[in-house]
């Protein structure tokens, strides 16, 4: 039977105050799964057992906690609890720095432990999805800024629309995306990341249709999920059918010229913020048709079918 309890590291100069640390650890139901004295064992130990939540001293010999805490924080991805005999505002400072994301007056207390351990967690996991979304705006950023540049520089149609897709796979994390494009009264795939040449050719819908023909005929997102649908439904398909899809339309003066669809095969619901990408997506593409270098007698539509 696994084990899923929570493991801890306890890192501590003191026998006494290790040894008593693990016995009220497990009465909570904590798993200890080392223990180190100093800062310099404490960092063999992270790296050798992967622990969930460090509980680490601040005063020790060698190297202290503050020191340890911001090599952690800079190796691994793991919350610190920072035990101490007092704190004062220029110790919660350079603690905070470190990386703390708890902390135990010792000599700490049963009913104080899982309070603590439970504050830091959802601190830590807080943390991490600000620093998650920080790190996926900056990145949806630059991929707008290269786009724009591409589009500038007068970059080909095809290279332009491969790198949004791209773009959007990669950013969705997902294994296709592809562009529909307006044909009269149906819509087909011009350019797809994922897909098969086969499977582009066979794949066709009717603006009527209640998913890719809606997103079009609205101006506005649309989504689709299926327990067991293959939303697609193309066989031969290198993925295996599409239990989720999204469908954005591509603004290209006063009607969208299509739009871009990204589907998974798990019927996991798209994300305001992944529709917020793609979205943005489809705009940089809907400017790269209209762009001034890409007319021709026959419009926008001769450039994505050349």
């Amino acid at each position: 039977m696994m084990d899923d309890r929570l493991r801890v590291l306890v890192v501590d100069d003191e026998d006494m105050v290790r040894a008593t640390l693990v016995d009220m650890l497990g009465l909570a139901g904590y798993e200890v799964c080392g223990e180190a004295v100093d800062g310099i064992q404490a960092l063999e130990a992270v790296g050798r057992l992967h622990p969930d939540i460090v509980m680490m001293d601040i005063c020790m010999p060698r190297m202290d906690g503050i020191q340890a805490a911001r090599v952690i924080r800079s190796t691994w991805s793991i919350p610190i609890i920072f035990l101490t005999a007092f704190l004062d505002r220029e110790m919660i400072n350079r603690a905070a720095d470190a990386g703390a994301f708890a902390y135990l007056i010792k000599p700490c207390r049963q009913a104080e432990l899982a309070p603590a351990i439970e504050m830091a967690l959802k601190r830590f996991g807080e943390a991490r999805s600000h620093h998650e979304r920080a790190e996926a705006t900056q990145w949806e950023l630059q991929a707008v800024r290269t786009l724009a540049e591409e589009i500038a520089r007068g970059a080909g149609i095809r290279d332009v629309l491969q790198l949004a897709l791209r773009y959007i796979v990669r950013g969705l994390d997902v294994p296709a995306a592809a562009l529909m494009v307006r044909e009269g009264g149906d819509l087909r795939i011009s350019t797809a990341v994922g897909l098969d040449v086969q499977c582009r050719e066979q794949f066709r819908r009717t603006l009527e249709d209640p998913l890719f023909g809606r997103a079009v005929l609205s101006n506005h997102p649309q989504t689709a999920v299926a327990a067991e649908e293959d939303l697609l439904g193309l066989s031969g398909n290198a993925f295996g059918p599409c239990r989720s899809a999204l469908a954005v339309p591509v603004p290209v003066g006063a009607a969208p010229a299509g739009c871009l669809v990204a589907c998974r095969p798990d019927p996991v619901a798209f994300t305001r913020e992944e529709m917020a990408l793609v979205s943005t997506m489809a705009s940089e593409v809907g400017i790269a048709i209209q762009a001034p270098q890409r007319q021709s007698p026959k419009g926008w539509q001769e450039a994505l079918w050349t």
